[in-house]
This record gives C-alpha cells, structure tokens and sequence, in this order.
C-alpha cells in the first residue's frame, strides 16, 4: 500500500541520517 511505501522511504531516510551521524562520530574521535 502507500502507506507501507511511505514509511519504508521514511525509514531509509532516517537509515542514511543514522549511518551520517555515525560517521561525523568515527571522525570527531
């Protein structure tokens, strides 16, 4: 449904902001 294919681009999305953040972490130490 739309909603099952919204909620899975939102989560990829938050994936990605996720995957960033862990990067700016790995580079800060």
């Amino acid at each position: 449904t739309v909603g099952r294919e919204h909620y899975g681009s939102v989560k990829f999305q938050g994936s990605k902001i996720n995957l960033a953040g862990l990067d700016l972490n790995q580079l800060s130490k």
